[in-house]
């Protein structure tokens, strides 16, 4: 059963020990002068206070029920001992359980920035974005603000983020399964590939089309700074993918290549062409376990978010398809301690 979580919508001011001595000398003082104009209401306007909160500050200090005199025709009011009333504040207090982490402020901007029209923000990338505008802001961690969006009291639900939440299947073993005999497989990798530490190692694939469509994306990530390059494939063959890394190339979209890693699609079968256009070696995976390039596979699914199942990417634009580029090169990915692609490229290329 989901947790119930509450809101402090309004959080309003509260009383100091200073303010409750000041009300009680001028309160006290028109008691004790029989001020016929002496009222509740009256009073709190004066003392630039809501009605509300002086009435409760009244009976917290003791004051007694106001009694109507007909023969002075007024109402008779007792004294307020703010001693009194400053420990019957500090006893609720003490009651009271921790602060609420996510407060309405943070649960507008939060709303605000994964609602922001084409741009499909995830919670993750949102309290970035808010940590990074406000580095000295107390902000909730992710876990907690998805407790939240489960009990759907801060104007959020499962459907306003990319994903719905899925439970944990259980992973069968890795099945025994072989490649294409001469082919360089994934225990080929040098070392320095097998966990790099610098750019030019990429994980590519394909993106196609929907059953009437043509065409598709051809999607390449660095498996260091998960960098993201799109380019537009006219149809989803060898020819095209070559022609593709020659575009990328001669745009400086693509810098030196150190690896590659691909799948056994029909797009990648000559391994000695794609040598010759990438520049360098290219692996493997066994069929069927598409988890061994699980990283472009991920941004598959984040590139769904704008391209869902059922797109026809021969209607799609370059333009466009350059635009959801840079959308996704300017998330905050967990797997890169917060920061962006962009970010953690730059940084590597200070670093080189």
């Amino acid at each position: 059963m989901a947790r119930k979580y509450t809101i402090r919508r309004n959080e309003g001011e509260h009383l100091t020990e200073t303010n409750r001595r000041h009300a009680a000398c001028e309160w006290n003082r028109r008691v004790k002068a029989l001020d016929a104009t002496l009222s509740l209401a009256g009073f709190a306007r004066q003392m630039n206070l809501d009605a509300s909160t002086w009435r409760r500050e009244y009976y917290r200090g003791g004051g007694i029920k106001p009694v109507y005199n007909y023969k002075t025709c007024r109402y008779e009011y007792g004294l307020y001992d703010p001693e009194r009333a400053q420990q019957d504040a500090n006893e609720k207090a003490a009651q009271k359980g921790p602060r609420q982490k996510v407060t309405s402020r943070i649960a507008a901007d939060v709303a605000a920035l994964i609602k922001e029209p084409d741009r499909h923000r995830s919670p993750f990338d949102a309290l970035c974005i808010l940590r990074h505008r406000d580095p000295s802001r107390a902000l909730p961690c992710l876990r907690t603000l998805y407790n939240h969006v489960e009990a759907g009291d801060i104007g959020l639900c499962h459907d306003d983020l990319p994903y719905r939440r899925r439970h944990k299947r259980k992973r069968n073993p890795a099945h025994p399964a072989m490649t294409v005999p001469g082919r360089r497989r994934l225990q080929d990798l040098p070392p320095d590939a097998r966990v790099p530490v610098e750019a030019g190692h990429l994980q590519i694939d394909t993106v196609v089309s929907c059953a009437k469509g043509t065409g598709g994306v051809l999607v390449l990530l660095d498996r260091v700074s998960r960098k993201y390059r799109l380019e537009k494939l006219r149809a989803i063959d060898q020819d095209c993918v070559e022609a593709a890394v020659r575009k990328l190339r001669a745009a400086h979209r693509l810098g030196p290549v150190k690896s590659v890693v691909t799948d056994n699609g029909c797009e990648f079968l000559d391994q000695g062409k794609l040598d010759r256009v990438f520049r360098a070696k290219v692996y493997y995976t066994r069929a069927y376990a598409s988890y061994e390039k699980g990283a472009v596979e991920n941004c598959n699914r984040i590139l769904r978010r704008w391209f869902p199942k059922g797109t026809d990417f021969a209607l799609v634009s370059p333009q466009r398809i350059h635009q959801v580029e840079r959308y996704i090169n300017a998330m905050h990915r967990d797997s890169l301690g917060g920061l962006t692609a962009d970010q953690k490229d730059e940084e590597l290329l200070h670093v080189a």
